[in-house]
């Protein structure tokens, strides 16, 4: 058994992209014998988080039995060159985990989970695309960067292959997962070299978003009553107060029925224009990957 802060030394990380499935990928691996997995992120080798000294804090692997691989899930680091170097130096023989997704609805399913958080203006989302190349919606919220950013793969897949090296890094997509979980599990557990078992494999964990901007306007106050937010961080974080998280979850829970919800169907999200702002954007990524990394392109 380790003892906490004693050997925090990672054997295998998820490192995105977030809104790609990579949660079902964290479940399966969670569940499995040989492997020690925690459920949640980790955000501790990006800034302030490392600056703070949280690497040792927050890797804590007590838990893990003797032979055991570990291993932490944080899908938006891949995008953060610095915090990838600080995880080469921190564990220089840890494999990655990517799976990538079509940018555009990856775009679509990680704005209205950024505006369900609080972290961007309840706005329809054409709008949103059309102020972001005409307008100052990026001046004016940042989160709207990273946002664009993250289905960017390219650049930041070559900077893992060039550091930890081509045999390294496992790359699938989400859409090879609808069609055969089992088999891209399967092709991962080989990766990690453990054992494969198909009676493992359960019903796929989900992190399924919500399309209802009715619902995002009215999380604001729940959001505000559960959560503190800090510019310098990437992620929200429990406020102290007990009294104010349980005041929160109660009114996150009303604000979760109707007449406080108006789902939209995915496919009715954006219009052509909005679309073909988008595919732009993403146009010479996606050439790219068609030469360097074609395993992962499906669209």
């Amino acid at each position: 058994m380790t003892v906490p802060g004693s050997d925090t030394r990672i054997d295998f990380a998820i490192i995105g992209a977030q809104k790609s499935a990579s949660t079902a990928v964290q479940h399966y691996l969670h569940n499995h014998p040989m492997l020690y997995l925690p459920l949640g992120e980790l955000a501790c080798f990006e800034s302030p988080d490392f600056e703070q000294g949280r690497v040792d804090r927050q890797l804590d692997f007590s838990r893990a039995a003797d032979g055991q691989l570990r291993g932490i899930k944080r899908p938006t680091i891949f995008t953060d060159i610095v915090a990838i170097d600080r995880l080469k130096d921190h564990s220089p023989d840890c494999k990655m985990i990517m799976v990538c997704r079509e940018p555009v609805s990856r775009f679509i399913s990680h704005y209205f989970h950024l505006m369900n958080s609080a972290k961007l203006p309840v706005m329809e989302i054409n709008r949103a695309v059309k102020a972001m190349f005409h307008g100052d919606y990026l001046s004016k919220h940042i989160s709207g960067t990273a946002l664009l950013r993250n289905g960017i793969y390219h650049s930041s897949l070559t900077h893992v292959r060039d550091i930890y090296g081509a045999d390294s890094i496992f790359i699938t997509s989400q859409n090879a997962m609808q069609q055969d979980f089992s088999t891209v599990m399967q092709r991962l557990c080989t990766f990690l070299q453990v054992p494969f078992d198909p009676d493992q494999i359960q019903e796929n964990a989900k992190n399924v978003g919500s399309y209802d901007y009715r619902r995002a306007f009215f999380r604001k106050l729940p959001n505000a009553l559960t959560y503190s937010y800090s510019l310098g961080r990437s992620r929200k974080e429990y406020r102290s107060s007990q009294l104010l998280r349980n005041a929160g979850r109660g009114f996150s829970f009303l604000f979760g029925r109707w007449p406080f919800t108006n789902p939209i169907a995915h496919k009715d999200v954006l219009t052509p224009e909005a679309k073909s702002l988008l595919q732009e954007y993403y146009k010479a990524d996606r050439e790219k990957l068609q030469r360097e990394f074609p395993d992962a392109l499906y669209w």
